[in-house]
């Protein structure tokens, strides 16, 4: 049985229309996986909802979002799998920067823990939808006991370690 997004935000319809849901794969083309971002970023930020990789304010010359809507963020972790990161409310849009915002407290226990799983193809390094056009087509994969935190074991002969992933393990 699938288990649709909404099932978890328990968003009205008019919240839905007035939502965003932002899916971060890299900093601009070529750039850092915005996942590496996430977990290299600290423990207090991850809690609170991180602001490091999301909420990019434009596209070209036009907005992504407008004062007063909400935005559900994610990255890319494999294939067709996100984390969900962070939820804000768009509180201003200053030119080519990030919005700010004011980070929706509700949502927070499922920050890093919530995977869900949406076919979004891998054109674009940033995607931002207006919620209601997908949220239908978001399934939740799963909700895990603590903060996601990057490791998983595939076998010896699958270790493929990024650099800030092996830095990580170095500085301990």
């Amino acid at each position: 049985m699938k288990i649709l997004l909404n099932t978890i935000y328990n968003l009205s319809i008019e919240e839905i229309k007035n939502s965003k849901i932002e899916l971060n794969m890299t900093a601009g083309k070529g750039g850092q996986s915005h996942l590496d971002l996430w977990l290299c970023s600290d423990k207090e930020d991850k809690i609170s909802g991180s602001t490091n990789c999301s909420y990019w304010g434009w596209y070209g010359n036009s907005r992504n979002f407008h004062p007063g809507q909400y935005v559900f963020s994610f990255v890319k972790l494999k294939e067709d799998k996100w984390l969900f990161i962070s939820a804000a409310k768009i509180i201003d849009v200053p030119e080519n920067s990030r919005a700010n915002v004011s980070i929706l407290d509700k949502y927070k226990p499922f920050f890093g823990r919530l995977i869900i799983e949406y076919k979004k193809g891998n054109t674009y390094g940033r995607y931002v939808f207006n919620l209601n056009k997908i949220i239908d087509d978001c399934t939740v994969v799963e909700i895990l006991p603590v903060i996601y935190d990057g490791d998983e074991f595939n076998g010896y002969d699958n270790i493929s370690l990024t650099f800030n992933k092996l830095k990580k393990y170095l500085l301990w």
